[in-house]
């Protein structure tokens, strides 16, 4: 049945109400990943620190001197993208990236020591997000989503093409354009 009911039983807040989308699991899981991250963002606005910008920390602080490349892939995304997201947290002093010894092409990464203190900070805020926003669910319940969604990512994993696979994006054609002539 389409139209507009509750979320919840005295919550006060409406949905509409779409069968079709509500099927789906690709739907459920952006939107219950859009809300986590907004809902995110405002645990973290004050630090400040962005979800994204989180994982990066998150990721360099287990593995100190990993090459960054190796983070654009963790976290599925362009190295490009990665590189810009590394040169804000850079000039937050948060990381310190490093042209590696042996290769010149790779840049390692490194939290500095103000950026582990930002860090266990967010990670407190990160727990107690967590907390929030999977309240509904049990701990049984907890435990078997991480497990169900560590499934699909394995399962899905040999799927990811990195950036020397991935097509790239078509550009729209610009017309040359022509520059009057000076007399």
């Amino acid at each position: 049945m389409s139209g507009i009911e509750p979320l919840a039983p005295d919550c006060g807040v409406e949905r509409i109400v779409t069968p079709r989308l509500q099927s789906q699991v690709g739907y459920r899981l952006r939107r219950l990943s859009h809300l986590g991250v907004l809902q995110l963002t405002d645990a973290l606005a004050d630090i400040p620190v962005r979800p994204i910008q989180y994982s990066i920390m998150a990721i360099v602080e287990e593995q100190p001197d990993i090459p960054q490349a190796l983070v654009a892939r963790a976290l599925t995304m362009t190295k490009g993208n990665l590189a810009a997201l590394v040169t804000e947290l850079e000039a937050q002093g948060y990381v310190r990236r490093e042209i590696d010894a042996t290769d010149r092409r790779i840049r390692r990464l490194r939290l500095s020591a103000e950026g582990a203190a930002k860090l266990t900070e967010c990670h407190r805020r990160v727990i107690d997000h967590e907390q929030r926003f999977l309240a509904p669910l049990n701990q049984a319940e907890r435990t078997r989503l991480l497990q169900l969604l560590e499934k699909l990512s394995i399962g899905h994993s040999q799927n990811l093409a990195t950036d020397a696979e991935r097509p790239a994006m078509a550009q729209p054609a610009i017309p040359d354009r022509q520059e009057p002539a000076i007399e």
